[in-house]
């Protein structure tokens, strides 16, 4: 395929075995095999420039189960899980009440009113842009280069440097 990864504005040219389809936040993504990077990788469906069948096969890895890959992500992005922790005010608990974000997702309530949200995610930059819409109302306690996005994206500071994804 021929791949434009948004995060540095450069197209790739790689051979991947798919692997499986994925719906996320209205987007499609491939679930593939990346020989580039020799890893699975998640690439979104509407930035391949070119797609070519490969001159050989390119088996699909043993073992590979979609849904483990994704079990850590928050969107579409992949990596190493933290654990995220948020603090919000006691009106936003109704909110989250009726929101499953993450399968990991906990809530508790904080002594002095508002709600712990707590998650097991791949911090990313779907994640820290989505965190940033709330502004003020959320208290990112964990991580702190989570915390650290946010406010780059709110002073306009913010560039991408999490790994590429795609």
């Amino acid at each position: 395929i021929s791949y434009h990864a948004a995060h540095n504005d450069q197209i790739t040219r790689r051979t991947v075995a798919p692997i499986a389809f994925w719906r996320s936040g209205g987007e499609l993504y491939l679930i593939a095999h990346c020989y580039l990077r020799d890893a699975p990788r998640s690439f979104r469906v509407d930035r391949f420039r070119s797609i070519e069948p490969a001159a050989e096969e390119h088996p699909w890895p043993d073992n590979f189960d979609p849904a483990d890959f994704l079990r850590h992500s928050f969107g579409p992005w992949v990596g190493e899980p933290k654990r995220i922790i948020l603090d919000f005010p006691d009106y936003a608990a109704a909110y989250f009440d009726d929101l499953h974000i993450h399968p990991t997702q906990r809530l508790s309530e904080l002594s002095g009113g508002g709600v712990r949200l707590s998650l097991e995610v791949a911090p990313s930059e779907h994640l820290a842009r989505w965190l940033a819409g709330f502004g003020a109302e959320v208290s990112i306690v964990e991580p702190p280069e989570l915390r650290d996005w946010v406010r780059e994206i709110h002073v306009g500071t913010y560039k991408v440097t999490i790994a590429d994804a795609g």
